[in-house]
């Protein structure tokens, strides 16, 4: 037997058409419909253009950001001016999530979205296990789907209901149950819904592009909860502004009943999950799973081969000097330089920092840490020549011999016992 289902008109300015003139209402509320019917449509257009505006859907993960990620691994990366005081290369720091850096945190933080998005690890360029955020696309996708695929089945449900009405001159509605619907108001309504069904169509179009851009997993469930409040537009504004006249009749309309045989209900099923399943195939093949897999290429470019070098020019010669960084997962422990800041950040007293030399301004600061050792053991007296003070270098030369050499092993003793104190000091800190 044949069911019966009955197609409510629902409380939207999309059905405002149906009730205009029958609802005992001034000029001024049919005006303030009628413009609300247009800023809804007018609203839910504008999103749509917004949507797929480039500058919103932001830069797409394409061949240009594997080519900005080679650029940024070939000039800055691997610069030897960015090692810090570990020794650790800038890649290696970026790659494996340095909280630290104050550079390239742009890159920092993608390849921390990449691994959230891929479910990868630090040290992983490709996704061998679940990966979560291509999931929760895919699911994103899927309820917007679902979202739209009720929408357009209303609106056909909608215009087989009212094409059931009798059409004559004129509109008769007695206790909301249409008697006849005018030639013009049934045409004005099928215009409105073939309206309402483009906008739909443009908004799934736009819907899935953005989610499928999305490359924030946190960002997929906010972006699928906003899709969804643009296409009840219409439904918003009819209960916040339209005249309360007008939403009363419409709330009145009877709802009409539609026929529904066995085998139309199978081969409308059969149409739905079809339409579904290839919009989800679409998204899969053209959207999601080229953005998994050039997220890895990203990646890749990014953290691929060799992380701990870096290099430098040697501008006289133009020959490239390189040296081997220290890894990221042994650059756990304290330097020496690392350890004289932390001692002197945490220190109490106003005394001399321990293994700082301090100086008053910048120009010394430069010296100072430019200096070579032969220039600085000749600052100290202990460790001078004195040879130099008492005679001329060729007539005490060989005179002195046995003086020279014992100041010079009285200098290397006490620059290793130096030493030898600070390291104890250090290991004992350590």
């Amino acid at each position: 037997d044949d069911a019966m289902e009955p197609v409510a008109f629902l409380e939207t300015t999309w059905n405002l058409v149906l009730v205009l003139g029958h609802a005992g209402v001034g000029w001024i509320d049919v005006l303030i419909a009628w413009l609300l019917l247009f800023a809804s449509a007018g609203m839910q257009i504008s999103f749509v253009g917004i949507i797929l505006n480039p500058f919103f859907l932001g830069e797409p993960f394409d061949d240009r950001q594997i080519e900005t990620a080679e650029n940024w691994r070939r000039s800055v990366a691997h610069d030897h001016t960015y090692l810090d005081l570990a020794q650790t290369s800038l890649t290696s720091r970026v790659c494996n999530g340095d909280g630290s850096l104050i550079i390239s945190t742009d890159q920092a933080a993608l390849i921390q979205q990449i691994n959230n998005f891929l479910g990868l690890k630090a040290p992983e360029l490709e996704a061998t296990g679940f990966r979560y955020g291509i999931l929760m696309a895919m699911l994103c996708i899927l309820l917007w789907c679902l979202y739209l695929c009720n929408e357009f089945r209303l609106i056909f449900l909608s215009l087989e209901a009212v094409a059931q009405i009798p059409r004559s001159k004129t509109t008769e509605i007695h206790d909301g149950r249409f008697k006849t619907i005018s030639h013009a108001r049934f045409w004005t309504y099928c215009l409105l819904r073939f309206l309402r069904a483009c906008i739909a169509a443009a908004l799934l179009y736009a819907g899935v592009l953005w989610l499928g851009y999305t490359t924030s997993i946190s960002d997929l469930i906010l972006n699928a909860v906003a899709l969804g409040a643009i296409l009840e537009v219409d439904e918003m504004v009819f209960s916040a502004l339209m005249p309360k006249k007008l939403q009363l009749k419409v709330q009145d309309l009877e709802a009409i009943k539609v026929q529904y045989g066995r085998m139309r209900s199978q081969v409308e099923s059969i149409c739905i999950l079809a339409v579904l399943a290839g919009l989800l195939a679409w998204s899969w093949f053209t959207i999601v799973d080229p953005l998994g897999k050039t997220m890895e290429l990203v990646k890749q470019a990014h953290c691929g081969g060799h992380q701990d070098f870096v290099v430098g020019l040697n501008e006289d010669q133009k020959m490239t000097v390189g040296f081997m960084s220290v890894p990221f997962e042994n650059s756990t422990g304290q330097t020496l330089t690392q350890l004289a800041i932390d001692d002197f950040i945490w220190q109490e007293d106003e005394s001399p920092a321990t293994y700082i030399t301090f100086h008053r301004d910048i120009q010394r600061f430069q010296r100072y840490r430019t200096q070579a050792m032969k220039e600085a053991s000749m600052e100290h007296s202990w460790c001078a020549d004195f040879d130099g003070f008492f005679c001329g270098w060729k007539q005490c030369i060989f005179r002195y011999r046995r003086l020279l050499q014992t100041v010079f092993d009285v200098c290397t003793a006490g620059s290793r016992f130096h030493r030898q104190c600070f390291m104890r000091k250090y290991a004992a800190q350590v």
